[in-house]
């Protein structure tokens, strides 16, 4: 039984964010359902970001403010993981909003459903604009297919999840890219899960673009293939072969797209699967084989017309 006024813990890692942080926790404080615990994990900012932390711990009692070593992103969600007293669980990033009503939504979402997991709307924001972003299933198969396709987001800041599911789970604190997806991951295999969706706004996610190649560092290339084999081996007893090389391949295309790194050696027993796989277009199939082939001419080709076109959308 839930009653209606339980204890909500949000989550918030911080590393040098002053720029953004204030709005941030101005947004958290204002939410409609008041029943919360705001732990705020100051990841050795060397900027005033635990200046302006401390501040709001300082004026509303339901901030905590834990100072760490800078140990990365993930180790900060592990620490206020750990710490929270909450019924429910959810993760804000120091540099995006929370709508105002967020929290008594999706609360409402599992109340009314009596569901394990909310998740919500969200409005994506960059600098050419923004997109509203819906969800359209409940079906915790299909809800596990989009997030691995990439058709969800697997962010942890719009979906509220009931804090017993993830005591026994924990984040991976040598990974700081694609944490949440390996997260969220070990949340969903668990059985007998019931997920919630409402397509009301809860969350602005700031994504500032810089450029369209070349603009994820090597730690998070590595990271996003070490996520991409561990989330596969979670569901390898679920979904298909075909479908697990397509991840995969998926995966081999974005670091080929984004980095001057081969994937020759990566997930080889994915390119059987390759040619025959109708959800990979024909254009990124030839990357891939270009890089197998040790052919750098079309990816360099590909991403020199990507970054043309993608100036000229500015």
């Amino acid at each position: 039984m839930i009653s209606n006024n339980e204890l909500v813990s949000i989550v918030v890692p911080i590393y040098n964010a002053e720029i953004y942080l204030s709005k941030c926790l101005k947004s958290i404080a204002s939410q409609t359902y008041e029943h919360l615990e705001v732990i705020l994990i100051n990841d050795g900012s060397t900027d005033g970001s635990g200046d302006i932390a401390r501040s709001f711990c300082e004026t509303d009692t339901r901030f905590k403010l834990i100072t760490q070593v800078n140990s990365g992103v993930a180790a900060a969600r592990e620490k206020g993981l750990r710490l929270v007293q909450g019924k429910f669980v959810i993760h804000a990033d120091s540099d995006d909003l929370m709508a105002e009503k967020a929290i008594e939504y999706l609360y409402k979402s599992i109340v009314d459903n009596e569901s394990d997991i909310a998740i919500g709307a969200y409005t994506k924001q960059c600098n050419i604009g923004e997109e509203f972003v819906t969800h359209h299933t409940c079906d915790k198969h299909d809800f596990i297919h989009n997030i691995l396709t990439g058709k969800y987001h697997s962010g942890l800041w719009n979906k509220l999840i009931r804090t017993e599911l993830c005591r026994d789970i924990s984040f991976n604190e040598s990974i700081n890219y694609m944490e949440d997806k390996l997260f969220l991951s070990k949340v969903l295999k668990k059985d007998d899960i019931k997920i919630s969706i409402i397509n009301e706004n809860v969350y602005y996610y700031r994504l500032v673009t810089s450029s369209y190649t070349n603009n994820i560092s090597s730690d998070s290339i590595s990271s996003s293939i070490e996520v991409t084999n561990k989330v596969c081996n979670i569901f390898q007893d679920i979904y298909s072969n075909e479908f697990i090389a397509h991840i995969k391949n998926k995966n081999k295309l974005m670091v080929l797209l984004n980095s001057q790194r081969t994937q020759r050696g990566i997930f080889p027993e994915s390119n059987k699967y390759l040619l025959e796989d109708k959800n990979i277009a024909l254009r990124h199939k030839i990357i891939i084989v270009s890089d197998l082939l040790h052919i750098s001419y079309p990816i360099k080709f590909y991403k020199l017309l990507s970054s043309i076109k993608f100036k000229s959308s500015i």
